[in-house]
């Protein structure tokens, strides 16, 4: 919470915060809403695919406008291969893609 409200001070003009999780992005959505900043253009988005999340978004109005499913064991493994993989075969500019599954405020139409 101590590190959410110390950025949205320093940053009052964001429109946007998207979060590695989806608990960070709840501590953001409360934070907001105490302090009535956010308009129809602001945007909170996580990770985590948690129930609260998508219930929120389901609500019409709320700033909760995405969460992100993705499995973190198999992302996880994926990275230490890629990493792995650089070590012994070299450094190498490729583009790597993880499964996930996105979950948008139908509010806004993003299905």
């Amino acid at each position: 919470e101590k590190a959410a409200t110390s950025v949205l001070s320093m940053y009052a003009n964001i429109n946007v915060v998207i979060c590695v999780s989806d608990e960070f992005a709840l501590v953001v959505l409360e934070i907001t809403e105490d302090s009535g900043f956010g308009n129809e253009n602001y945007y909170i988005g996580g990770a985590g695919y948690t129930l609260e999340a998508i219930g929120l978004m389901n609500e019409a109005g709320n700033f909760m406008r995405s969460t992100v499913d993705f499995d973190p064991y198999q992302a996880g493994r994926q990275i230490a291969q890629m990493l792995a993989d650089a070590i012994v075969n070299g450094s190498y500019g490729k583009t790597e893609y993880m499964q996930m599954d996105s979950y948008w405020q139908n509010l806004l139409g993003w299905e």
